[in-house]
């Protein structure tokens, strides 16, 4: 059988002992998506469709901009 671009790439990969395992997976359990970049234009798209959603009022940008982080990280979660 052929070694593949992906399976040559994988075999380079060191094996990891039981603690290194561990280690590696509380690592990456401790990655929230706060952590995770959402891209900034993303969040002033939704902002800006729940301050339409809102009827356009004034002097609130933080409201929107605060609701569409958490819609996002929580359409992120969603995803994962």
């Amino acid at each position: 059988m052929p070694i593949t671009q992906n399976s040559a790439a994988a075999a380079k990969q060191p094996e990891l002992d039981a603690d290194q395992q561990q280690q590696t997976a509380e690592l990456i359990d401790g990655i929230t998506l706060d952590e995770k970049s959402i891209p900034h234009e993303e969040i002033a798209r939704r902002a800006y469709h729940c301050w339409k959603e809102r009827g356009c009022p004034e002097g609130s940008p933080d409201v929107d901009w605060n609701r569409a982080e958490r819609e996002l990280r929580e359409r992120g979660l969603e995803l994962c």
